[in-house]
């Protein structure tokens, strides 16, 4: 039975309201996802504000049903449209995971919130039966309380990640000050660094697909992870040493994750370490994809919008 845009069956446990749920908040994830490119496009505000559109969506009727998400396959279906947004607003490969992408782009997981939302509906909800009308700053100090335990939660699921694990043993142990800072943007390929997804021989091979080998081109070692690239990598030895000034020389993620949220400067040295390590990954990449020699596997794949531009194009 539906009603007021809730799926109510008779066990009450909404599994079909989430079943039901989840094509439309996916169809509208990928809708504004075409919006938000990873490289340029709208700005994070922006990109924020239509995270906000699919939460909504989401979240509708979230006292009735919070305690639902108790089920794991419950969670799941709401999982994967907050995933989207969240590397939307990171712009991060859409193969982060829903773990890594909430905590880089500061999002709570909506499991979370419902409980939130269910939390102060049940605490006004008490306070009106008994006659009383509690006050806007009492319901404000509810909110905070209910928010505080959320970050804690959070926190202790990232702890013990199941997916995102180089991402969570860095942003976890700080969770409340990268939520809170009041600076800072994270750029495509920054993003790459602080997930391990990117231009990385590691990924390219295990989950692009697109190379037959982890091995690192620029030192010949393997394999190249992000980790590798940031502090071992002798190619890079310039820009780390650019980069101690701020960091000394530990430029383990961690580390350079506490200095990002350190300060603007710091976040301003490593967000520029990273572009300037990231665009000559990417430079070098292009160029073994333009090879004609090159193993199959490597070569540029033309996709049908490319194909069909192509064909526009004068002779």
């Amino acid at each position: 039975m539906k009603y007021l845009g809730l799926v109510i069956d008779r066990l009450w446990n909404f599994r079909e309201h989430f079943l039901q749920l989840q094509p439309k908040l996916i169809n509208a994830a990928s809708s504004l996802g075409r919006l938000l490119p990873n490289s340029g496009g709208p700005s994070a505000i922006c990109r924020r504000l239509y995270t906000g559109v699919v939460r909504s969506m989401a979240l509708y009727g979230a006292p009735v049903w919070a305690d639902s998400l108790r089920s794991p396959s419950n969670r799941a279906l709401l999982r994967k449209p907050q995933r989207i947004m969240a590397n939307r607003v990171i712009r991060g490969y859409k193969t982060v995971s829903a773990e890594a992408a909430c905590a880089l782009a500061g999002t709570p997981p909506w499991d979370l919130e419902a409980q939130v939302l269910a939390e102060i509906y049940s605490r006004r909800a008490n306070a009106r039966s008994s006659g009383d009308c509690p006050p806007p700053e009492l319901v404000r100090r509810w909110r905070e309380q209910a928010q505080e335990d959320v970050l804690s939660e959070w926190k202790e699921r990232l702890a013990a990640p199941t997916a995102g694990h180089w991402t969570a043993a860095a942003i976890g142990p700080i969770l409340e000050e990268w939520v809170g800072r009041r600076y800072g943007v994270l750029s495509f390929r920054t993003t790459q660094i602080l997930t391990n997804h990117g231009c990385f021989g590691y990924y390219l091979h295990k989950v692009a697909r697109r190379e037959p080998t982890p091995v690192c081109h620029q030192c010949g070692s393997s394999p190249d992870t992000a980790q590798h690239t940031i502090e071992l990598c002798p190619a890079w030895d310039e820009q780390r040493n650019a980069l101690a000034a701020n960091t000394g020389q530990d430029f383990s993620l961690p580390n350079l994750v506490r200095v990002m949220i350190g300060s603007e400067a710091g976040w301003k040295a490593i967000d520029t370490f990273c572009e300037q390590i990231i665009s000559q990954k990417e430079a070098a990449e292009r160029v073994r994809e333009a090879d004609a020699h090159a193993d199959p596997i490597r070569r540029r794949r033309v996709g049908r919008r490319r194909t069909r531009y192509a064909g526009q194009m004068p002779p």
